[in-house]
């Protein structure tokens, strides 16, 4: 019941992305359905990540794997920051010559 729950708010939160995304999609890119795209790929990814996650058995989970887990999302949110700071000092360099 919950994943079928799961599956229609995705669905739903794919249909307002759309809906709120096309005319800018056209302006900026020329494709309506550009952001769609995006969004569908990152509910894809999000899922096969739910369907992982679901599959880790509990006494793992209970013996300090979650540690584990949480050291792994960290890390990775952490990775994320750094790379957005340096993309950021990407465009910031020229301007500064």
């Amino acid at each position: 019941m919950l994943l079928l729950l799961t599956f229609m708010l995705v669905g739903f939160g794919l249909v307002m992305i759309f809906s709120a995304s096309t005319p800018i999609a056209v302006r900026k890119y020329g494709d309506p359905s550009y952001f769609l795209h995006r969004q569908i790929l990152f509910a894809v990814l999000g899922m096969a990540c739910m369907f992982a996650a679901m599959n880790i058995p509990l006494p793992f989970v209970s013996s300090g794997g979650i540690s584990l887990i949480a050291c792994m999302a960290g890390a990775g949110i952490l990775l994320g920051i750094t790379r957005d700071n340096n993309r950021r000092r990407q465009q910031l360099s020229p301007a500064d010559k």
